[in-house]
C-alpha cells in the first residue's frame, strides 16, 4: 500500500502500514511525544459523537504493528494530531511516501 489514506486499507497490516507511513512524514515522533501530546484529551471529536482518546504508547505500538484493529476515535484522534504536528522543515525521509500531504 503506498497511500496516506487510512481508508484505502485492505487490511489491518496495510492500516499499520499506512499509519506508520504518516508518523514517518511527521519526523518519526516518539510514542512517548505522541502519548504526551493527547495527555488532556478530552471533548467530542469534530463533526462526531466520539470523544477524543489519549494516544497511548501501549495502543500505539500495537496500532502501529498491526497487532491491534483501532477504534474510530483513535483512528480520527491519531489523523487530527498528523494533521497538526510541527511537520519537520527539512524533507522528509522519503519524499515518495509523503508526497500526498496538502
Amino acid at each position: 500500500m503506498d497511500d496516506l489514506d487510512p481508508s484505502k486499507a485492505d487490511s489491518v497490516g496495510d492500516l499499520a502500514a499506512c499509519l506508520m507511513r504518516v508518523r514517518l512524514c511527521a519526523g518519526e515522533p516518539a510514542y512517548r511525544a505522541l502519548e504526551r501530546q493527547t495527555l488532556h484529551a478530552s471533548g467530542l471529536l469534530l463533526g462526531t459523537r466520539l470523544e477524543r482518546v489519549r494516544l497511548t504508547r501501549s495502543t500505539l505500538s500495537d496500532v502501529l504493528r498491526g497487532r491491534k484493529f483501532p477504534s474510530k476515535a483513535f483512528l480520527l484522534t491519531f489523523t487530527i494530531w498528523a494533521s497538526t504536528w510541527p511537520w519537520p522543515a527539512s524533507e522528509p525521509k522519503d519524499d515518495k511516501a509523503c508526497s500526498t500531504r496538502t
